[in-house]
């Protein structure tokens, strides 16, 4: 029962890193009160009510940082009190949506850590903690940090069996 328990929670875990890969070929598109651009660092700020959006991925910050290299987005960073985010992945039926204070995508890694009172839902389930990270490219979650981790894993057939 153990065994299968866990199987559940890391295939539970596992589901929101396969977000659309049709995201990631659509333009991007920011709105923020207010912008700087600076070419020499190639690195863009918003400021001011952010909100970005990109295929399903929908994400507001306060404050977004979006760190350029030659091949396009190295990096983005979105802080704010929190920031927040939902995406859906191919073939669900639910989003999955998260918060967290600070929120890093590094697009060379696939990798996406949520930092400071981290949440992550996908449907009813729950995860919860200082940190969450997941790669999606390896459908590979973590949740850690300095206290507790909390998971909340519903039956899929909604009837507690």
């Amino acid at each position: 029962m153990r065994h299968k328990a866990c199987l559940l929670l890391l295939a539970a875990i596992a589901l929101p890193a396969a977000a659309l890969e049709s995201d990631r070929q659509q333009p991007i598109h920011i709105q923020a009160d207010r912008v700087l651009v600076d070419e020499a660092h190639k690195i863009s700020t918003y400021t001011g009510n952010v909100v970005l959006t990109q295929g399903t991925l929908h994400v507001t910050a306060e404050r977004v940082e979006v760190h350029r290299a030659e091949k396009g987005i190295q990096q983005l960073i979105a802080t704010g009190a929190p920031v927040t985010f939902r995406q859906r992945p191919d073939g669900a039926e639910d989003d999955v949506r998260g918060k967290a204070n600070r929120v890093e995508y590094y697009a060379d890694k696939a990798l996406v850590d949520l930092i400071g009172e981290a949440h992550l839902w996908q449907g009813r389930d729950e995860f919860s903690g200082p940190r969450i990270s997941y790669e999606s490219d390896k459908n590979r979650v973590r949740a850690a940090g300095d206290g507790r981790v909390r998971a909340i894993i519903h039956p899929q057939n909604g009837k507690g069996q």
